[in-house]
């Protein structure tokens, strides 16, 4: 019984080693230490710039309208961009008409910039979406990740941030 259990539980900490690391790949090319400058028009027409974050944890998230794990984080954004500072950039999905046809189906609350050459991404080191930079009050990037992640996790990260 405990070579069974002590079998089962080295399987998991195998496993989460393998998606730690895989994550740790995956994620090596993304932007660290103070962020990026972003200094861009949203969609709604509004000036922004990055220093607009600081004062208080907050969110960068990158996403695309042609990406189906973008669109099943789309409720937990929204929802986040009610409790955080967020600012949300549609990576190469298309001109602003596009993504404003985008977003007005989706309902979307949260600001957007449109980044139809993926300059801004690339600034960031983005290789996919989504991806969630959380930043500290000072703007610095404290945690960063790509793909899926959910709204527990993102919120434990921007307490993380915070403290």
């Amino acid at each position: 019984m405990i070579k069974k259990s002590l079998k089962k539980s080295s399987t998991w900490l195998i496993l989460l080693a393998i998606f730690f690391g895989g994550q740790a790949w995956i994620n090596r090319d993304m932007a660290s230490g103070t962020a990026p400058a972003i200094q861009a028009e949203t969609l709604a027409g509004d000036s922004f710039h990055l220093d607009q974050l600081k004062g208080k944890p907050a969110i960068v998230y990158f996403w695309a309208s042609w990406c189906g794990i973008c669109r099943t984080m789309e409720s937990s954004i929204s929802e986040l961009s009610q409790e955080k500072p967020l600012i949300s950039i549609a990576m190469q999905s298309g001109d602003k008409q596009e993504v404003l046809n985008y977003t007005g189906k989706k309902a979307l609350q949260t600001p957007v910039i449109n980044d139809p050459s993926g300059q801004l991404s690339a600034n960031y080191g983005i290789k996919g979406v989504p991806a969630v930079f959380i930043l500290d009050k000072d703007g610095s990037i404290r945690y960063a990740t790509s793909g899926y992640s959910p709204t527990w996790a993102i919120r434990a990260r921007l307490w993380l941030a915070g403290r």
